[in-house]
């Protein structure tokens, strides 16, 4: 069956410590952990953290002094996800992303501590698409990319994600989640962001 927003609404409730104080997470295809944290230019200090909050976390960096930290981890033979919190922004910074996605597609969702949010598409080497989920997908306030209303299908096949002004607000977290699967094929479970390995390091940004 296909991913909805429905399926994701566990996340807030789950993780509220993640999400809330911001989080990212990155899917990115063909790349190893080691070499994507070597390619984010990241610091050559790495300790394996487990999940992504709670004790020994990679929101409980401090633990490990490790301050502005990222978590990479492989999930299957195509990608490896990048895990960002404490509203880090890694994962839009495009001076970072950009030399990354040149070879290796890149899909991103994210949002910081006063939930502005972002969900970024990279293929073929560029900028697909990017949008602002918390705000809606309005084709008339997109930023850029070379196929600028590519996700409007998804989106409104997923749900979560308002697509009139006049509509709510709806759960645009959970919808990001949804979207990142059916662009991957990857599920995210509560139980791997509870015990995922990650490779974690600091990210100057």
């Amino acid at each position: 069956m296909s991913a909805r927003y429905t399926d994701y609404t566990w996340v807030d409730d789950e993780f509220p410590g993640w999400v809330e104080t911001g989080y990212g997470l990155a899917f990115v295809r063909d790349i190893g952990p080691e070499q994507l944290l070597d390619e984010l230019g990241a610091d050559t200090h790495r300790v394996i953290t487990v999940g992504v909050e709670g004790d020994g976390s990679l929101a409980a960096d401090w633990e490990h002094g490790i301050n502005s930290a990222v978590g990479a981890a492989r999930v299957d033979d195509q990608w490896c996800v990048l895990a960002e919190c404490h509203s880090g922004w890694v994962g839009v910074d495009h001076r970072k992303v950009a030399p990354i996605a040149a070879h290796h597609d890149w899909i991103y969702h994210g949002s910081n501590v006063n939930a502005v949010s972002h969900f970024q598409w990279w293929a073929a080497g560029a900028l697909k698409t990017r949008f602002v989920p918390g705000s809606g997908y309005f084709p008339d306030e997109r930023f850029d990319g070379y196929e600028p209303g590519a996700l409007l299908d998804l989106v409104k096949e997923v749900g979560g994600i308002r697509l009139d002004e006049d509509e709510p607000r709806k759960n645009y977290r959970a919808a990001c989640f949804a979207l990142g699967e059916r662009l991957t094929g990857v599920k995210v479970t509560a139980a791997s962001l509870h015990s995922m390995n990650f490779l974690t390091a600091a990210v100057e940004h």
